[in-house]
């Protein structure tokens, strides 16, 4: 949806040269069934604690949330809201009419979607920014498949997972040359402690979870969880009518391109 350079162009609703580069490596994947995956561990921590995000947005709201496993589409779009939510939850129904999900109830829609932070300071300078481009357009198209009115993208600061943790730990032993037990320094321990603080914002949740990690931290002087209160920030969507039509026409200026490569 990034708007090309030239003037002309934009004018003319023609796409840009990473949205080209999108259409190319989408055929590609197709003719040659290879897949172009990026892997990074911002998205495996996404992935890994999603449920917890869910989980605490339904804590500071007071209300049991569930995630949604029905894959939207259309003829343009597809993609699968975290959840979603009404008035009046016995209204939620959505019914498969053509092969196509249709919401039957009659409340208003709004569509929620999670996004875990890395760490806390990834978190807050995503709080005091503009919403990221792409997820605007992503709650657009979730909207648009569902029919909803309102989306909410839910910024969420959650515990990491102790594989996480300790993959950590191994980059800086790795780096720090303490490839065992009798090369550990008093230096090694400590930035491992401070790497569980950076990773770890519920002390009592997480040893709930993994009740047999063991810690560099001294647990009884742990004083750095975060109020739950402080680990969610909500940037509220407005559905737009003429945005999702420009969807449409950048889908099909992609379609056209792809005709021809």
């Amino acid at each position: 949806m990034t708007q090309p350079k030239l003037k002309a162009d934009k004018d003319a609703g023609n796409l840009s040269e990473g949205a080209k580069t999108h259409v190319v490596n989408t055929w590609v994947s197709w003719k040659y069934q290879r897949n172009h995956e990026v892997y990074s561990k911002f998205i495996e921590k996404g992935n890994e604690v999603e449920e917890d995000s869910i989980t605490s947005v339904s804590v500071i709201e007071s209300v049991f949330y569930v995630k949604n496993e029905i894959h939207f589409k259309n003829e343009w779009v597809m993609g699968t809201p975290d959840f979603i939510t009404s008035k009046d939850p016995k209204s939620l129904k959505f019914e498969l009419q053509n092969g196509i999900w249709v919401y039957t109830g009659i409340d208003e829609l709004t569509i929620e979607d999670t996004k875990s932070s890395w760490d806390i300071f990834t978190f807050q300078r995503a709080k005091n920014k503009p919403l990221k481009k792409i997820y605007y357009w992503q709650m657009q198209s979730y909207m648009w498949l569902t029919g909803a009115t309102n989306a909410n993208i839910r910024y969420c600061l959650e515990n990491a997972t102790a594989d996480l943790i300790l993959d950590e730990k191994r980059k800086l032993a790795y780096a720090m040359r303490c490839f065992d037990s009798q090369d550990s320094t008093p230096e090694y321990k400590e930035k491992c402690a401070q790497l569980e603080r950076l990773m770890i914002y519920d002390m009592k949740a997480f040893r709930s979870r993994f009740p047999g990690f063991d810690f560099d931290s001294n647990l009884a002087e742990w004083k750095y969880d975060v109020p739950a209160s402080e680990r969610i920030y909500t940037f509220p969507i407005k559905r737009n009518e003429s945005d999702i039509e420009l969807i449409k026409a950048k889908v099909e200026k992609a379609w056209r391109f792809m005709e021809n490569l």
